[in-house]
């Protein structure tokens, strides 16, 4: 008899207004409303693009939230979300700051 394995949902939080709303779209929008959703916190130290694309390895999705600040402002990723989704070992879903109930 085979264990059900649920997806992993990794999300990057650094206290920032867009992460928490990248948190909120994770438990709302992908976790959906079934109760009893385990939640487990882990801390970790250093870059946090590299810290998120390490921890995308074991996602399916990591969730990275974004104030959308570049050259063009509201067109671009933010430097770390960019780095995410060009180096993660999962699907990477990029929630916009003010866009986490779209």
């Amino acid at each position: 008899m085979s264990e059900t394995i649920e997806p992993l949902i990794v999300v990057g939080v650094d206290g920032s207004n867009h992460s928490k709303e990248a948190l909120h779209w994770a438990v709302a929008s992908a976790a959906g409303t079934s109760p009893g959703v385990p939640v487990f916190r882990r801390v970790e130290q250093g870059s946090p693009a590299q810290v998120s694309v390490d921890a995308s390895e074991e996602a399916c999705p990591a969730v990275v939230g974004t104030r959308g600040h570049g050259g063009f402002k509201g067109a671009l990723l933010g430097s770390v979300s960019q780095q995410v989704v060009q180096y993660a070992g999962s699907t990477v879903v990029v929630v916009r700051e003010g866009e986490a109930d779209d």
